[in-house]
């Protein structure tokens, strides 16, 4: 082979303002650069923070709740979907489902057994859900139901018809009365902050 050389650089041990502004849209200089990776980097903790928080609130209320009956159709519900999410694993490996249970080091009894769990979990998610919902006078096309619905076409950028054609009326309808409930326990809650360790 022949290999022409055109140029040799010299790699860049610290950025420049002259390489900020040749490299990176929207910056000039190295100053600025770090303020906006600081200014992402607290955005995406503060998400994070409000998700785990939200996660940490709607958990403790639900298993802080008796449930005298899983109703079958909402445990069969959980144990598909459980079944698809571990079919879209063993797809991504590429795998039958059956080879990526074995490859997960579990029986099949194991894997079912896990299945039926996760199936009364959401089961009594939707339970709970319902509950306060009803509780509450909480129903689905009320005006904050629509309200709702209004800022997640927004967030989504489509249309009603769509947003329902790629995840399903029910789908649609449990997330939006989902998250309603659980900023109505956000807004009840005690939220205690603690600083992190420093490492």
């Amino acid at each position: 082979f022949t290999v022409t050389v055109n140029t040799i650089n010299e790699p860049l041990e610290e950025p420049n303002d002259e390489w900020v502004a040749a490299n990176i849209e929207g910056y000039y200089t190295v100053e600025e650069y770090k303020a906006g990776i600081r200014s992402e980097q607290e955005e995406n903790n503060k998400q994070t923070a409000e998700e785990q928080m939200r996660y940490t609130a709607w958990t403790k209320v639900v298993d802080g709740c008796t449930i005298n009956e899983y109703p079958e159709t909402l445990v069969e519900m959980g144990k598909k979907l459980y079944t698809r999410q571990a079919e879209t694993y063993a797809q991504y490996a590429g795998m039958e489902l059956k080879e990526f249970i074995e490859s997960s080091g579990i029986t099949q009894e194991e894997f079912d057994a896990n299945a039926e769990e996760y199936g009364k979990d959401v089961a009594a998610q939707a339970l709970v859900n319902q509950a306060i919902c009803n509780a509450e006078g909480y129903t689905i096309g009320d005006e904050a139901y629509q309200e709702a619905m209004t800022n997640m076409l927004a967030d989504y950028g489509c249309t009603e018809e769509e947003l329902i054609s790629a995840y399903g009326q029910d789908n649609v309808e449990q997330s939006i009365m989902m998250n309603r409930v659980i900023q109505l326990i956000l807004d009840n809650a005690v939220v205690e902050e603690v600083e992190a360790d420093a490492q």
